[in-house]
């Protein structure tokens, strides 16, 4: 299915379930959730086809049409891209074993929080720009990171590490070549196996 132009799949002023979507927007982001709401999709596949635009936007209006500004997006199954560009994230990204995630903190975006630390996910790929920046939480485990501007010699300085160890997967980053650094505030980024 196809959007109307400038419309999301789903916008959610309260809280929405659906499952086996498969939509595009073609002038928006796919989901919208506006103050203190929800969208959970399962087995479904959101996408923007805009380069200026986002996959999943939450936010808070000032127009009063919703309250709060803590909404939830939960997916099980299914597909959304991830990219973080000029935002402020606090929380963990929980992926499971049937799952993926690529997500790339761009443009000034931070995350403080832990990312797979349970370690069940097939594929977790972290891209870091110069801007971007990673305060651990808990222990963590990536396939690869990404970050050719914050790592020097075997120090990383955009992630800090707050005594956590990030864990990285050496035969699947070559870019990291098996190697253990050292990061901001300590904590270390070391391969898993």
């Amino acid at each position: 299915m196809k959007t109307k132009q400038y419309s999301p799949c789903v916008y959610s002023t309260g809280n929405f379930t659906v499952a086996g979507l498969t939509c595009t927007a073609t002038g928006s982001e796919s989901a919208v959730i506006e103050g203190a709401n929800s969208i959970t999709p399962t087995n479904s596949s959101l996408t923007s086809s805009m380069d200026n635009k986002w996959g999943v936007m939450i936010y808070l209006s000032m127009s009063g049409d919703a309250v709060g500004n803590e909404g939830k997006f939960t997916m099980t199954g299914g597909k959304v891209i991830f990219t973080a560009d000029g935002q402020t994230l606090s929380g963990d990204f929980v992926v499971d074993k049937i799952s993926l995630l690529a997500q790339t903190l761009q443009n000034g975006s931070s995350l403080a929080g832990a990312v797979n630390s349970a370690n069940t996910t097939k594929l977790v790929n972290l891209t870091l720009d110069p801007s971007g920046s990673w305060t651990v939480t808990a222990d963590s485990y990536l396939t690869c990171l990404t970050d050719a501007s914050g790592i020097s010699g075997t120090s990383v300085s955009n992630i800090i590490g707050n005594e956590h160890t990030v864990y990285h997967n050496a035969s699947g980053c070559t870019a990291l070549n098996g190697q253990t650094y050292t990061l901001n505030g300590s904590g270390y980024l070391r391969p898993s196996n």
